[in-house]
């Protein structure tokens, strides 16, 4: 499933499975939200 969901996102922070690794994603109607390990800060993507 998570491999499937970061093909369909097609961005170039998710496009190699390093920079997939560590990450959290969180999503809902209105956005995408991605936490990455070690980071105190949210990616938050709006549809």
């Amino acid at each position: 499933m998570s491999q499937k969901l970061f093909a369909d996102i097609r961005h170039n922070k998710f496009n190699t499975a390093a920079k997939r690794m560590g990450s959290v994603v969180k999503i809902s109607h209105t956005s995408l939200s991605v936490w990455h390990l070690h980071s105190e800060k949210q990616i938050r993507f709006n549809c």
